[in-house]
């Protein structure tokens, strides 16, 4: 039964996970929202570009994260049929 309990844990730390990814996604909304609503003459500064490329290594660093996140859940899956 301690597998059962294991599995209860990482459960509960995916939760977790799950809670941090959709802030993250929050905070790149935030930074769409912030560089649209920017005129386009700070949007093609460097100020903009800069601000445009952090908010693309958040997004793709979002995607790592949730791919992560999948192959766990995956993982854990196969670990309940083992443990079932």
């Amino acid at each position: 039964m301690k597998a059962h309990s294991e599995i209860t844990k990482i459960e509960a730390i995916l939760v977790k996970l799950r809670e941090k990814l959709d802030a993250l996604q929050e905070k790149i909304d935030q930074r769409e929202e912030t560089f649209s609503n920017r005129s386009e003459k700070w949007q093609e500064s460097d100020a903009g570009s800069e601000y445009d490329e952090k908010t693309t290594e958040l997004q793709d660093l979002h995607w790592e994260i949730e791919d992560r996140i999948e192959t766990i859940e995956a993982a854990l899956e196969e670990l309940r049929d083992l443990t079932d």
